[in-house]
């Protein structure tokens, strides 16, 4: 699907970079126990995922209007992702190296 510009959304560079880390976040969940997977693993998922979700959704809207509400939609995922993400790290679930990998994506900030 392309937006008005005639890209799409599979072309745009935040999209890309918001793949990218729900493919990281995939990687690392799928290593957790059942247990934290069905507790904590299945939100990061969803919440990760439904950034570029709501992205690709904004690119398909026919209006202007609709196109940023969907846009808001993915900047609130994006805060609920940084939700979930602190709470695996606190409850040790996540590898320090993935952590690092997420702070030094300039599009996670995951903060202490």
């Amino acid at each position: 699907m392309s937006g008005a510009r005639g890209r799409a959304f599979y072309d745009l560079e935040i999209y890309k970079e918001y793949e990218a880390i729900s493919d990281l976040v995939w990687d690392e969940v799928e290593s957790w126990s059942h247990w934290h997977k069905a507790v904590n693993g299945t939100q990061l998922i969803r919440a990760v995922d439904s950034i570029g979700a709501n992205i690709a959704e904004s690119v398909g809207r026919g209006h202007f209007k609709d196109s940023i509400k969907f846009l808001y939609y993915s900047r609130a995922s994006l805060t609920e992702s940084q939700h979930w993400l602190r709470r695996a790290t606190r409850r040790g679930l996540v590898r320090s190296a993935f952590a690092d990998q997420l702070r030094n994506a300039s599009v996670i900030v995951l903060k202490r």
